[in-house]
């Protein structure tokens, strides 16, 4: 299932309900921050109440600071269930920007940030 986009600054969404698979691909940078995420933050929730696991990839390849409370919700509504449910998240990052021609930390560090800020059990950063 794929999570139709109102803002076109906002990442791909694909959910597999079946394998119980959210992949969040691309750049987030809509203007309308949180508001923006609301449709995917709302079906996340549904699927939390729903699902006993779940596996998040995130594969950004840039976010706005706009983005950042969105993510910080997911990465909330993420926590508050790891008890009761088996949580993985793979947190993509790329270690060469081609078009910035440049070694690119940033996503690595802000993956590393969540880690440290939510301590998930299975949050793998990885390069790409």
């Amino acid at each position: 299932m794929e999570i139709r986009k109102d803002y076109n600054e906002l990442p791909d969404i694909h959910i597999d309900e079946c394998k119980m698979i959210i992949t969040i691909s691309g750049k987030s940078i809509p203007e309308e921050g949180y508001n923006a995420w609301f449709p995917f933050i709302r079906k996340l929730r549904e699927h939390l109440k729903e699902w006993d696991k779940i596996t998040i990839n995130f594969q950004f390849s840039y976010y706005n600071t706009a983005s950042t409370a969105a993510i910080t919700t997911i990465m909330k509504m993420l926590s508050e269930n790891q008890v009761r449910m088996n949580i993985v998240i793979n947190w993509y990052y790329k270690v060469y920007d081609s078009k910035k021609n440049k070694f690119d930390s940033d996503m690595m560090e802000a993956g590393e940030e969540y880690r440290e800020l939510y301590n998930f059990d299975n949050f793998n950063i990885i390069s790409v």
